[in-house]
């Protein structure tokens, strides 16, 4: 049983966190909106740098996870599946 709330809050946190950063964006969109970048040109800020860095390496361990976790690739496929598509059946 308390394995089971466990896992259960291991998942509903996380998700809560995000939804939580989410609706905080969108009551505040017109403080978001006025901080867009001045200039298409001008060169990126660390934070930015980071982010897309962020971005690309997650992708990477995504695609890699079946060599450095040592499992068959119809496993990944489905968890992948399960996992970015959830209403899927």
């Amino acid at each position: 049983m308390e394995e089971t709330i466990a896992r259960a809050l291991a998942i509903l946190l996380p998700k809560m966190h995000i939804l939580h950063n989410i609706l905080h964006v969108l009551t505040g969109i017109r403080e978001h909106m006025q901080t867009v970048r001045e200039s298409p040109n001008h060169p990126w800020h660390m934070g930015e740098q980071m982010l897309l860095c962020g971005i690309a390496l997650g992708i990477v361990a995504i695609f890699f996870a079946p060599i450095f976790l040592h499992m068959p690739f119809e496993t990944w496929e489905q968890l992948l599946l399960h996992q970015l598509i959830p209403w899927r059946v």
